[in-house]
């Protein structure tokens, strides 16, 4: 694998989401986030993927009171993102 290439963990994170393993989607994501933590796309995408995620939940009628249907997971990490610099907290909320 390119550690460097922050798409491939984009798409494998995407594919491990749709065979519903989101954990390990997740990790790809975390990999992807470590290897380039200052990766513009990769945090958009991370946030993408867990929004999506929070979507199909609520489609599958998955109870409210879940924390991430509350966005907990979201919260974490575009803070994060934050933690990365005001260019990457700017570029997930889209100003």
């Amino acid at each position: 694998m390119h550690p460097t290439e922050s798409w491939l963990y984009v798409m494998s994170a995407n594919g491990e989401m749709k065979t519903g393993n989101m954990s390990g989607a997740r990790t790809m994501m975390e990999r992807g986030i470590r290897m380039n933590p200052k990766d513009e796309r990769t945090w958009v995408e991370w946030v993408r993927l867990e929004l999506g995620y929070v979507q199909q939940l609520k489609e599958q009628g998955v109870d409210d009171a879940n924390d991430v249907l509350r966005g907990g997971i979201v919260e974490v990490v575009i803070a994060n993102a934050v933690q990365g610099g005001d260019d990457l907290f700017s570029i997930i909320i889209g100003n």
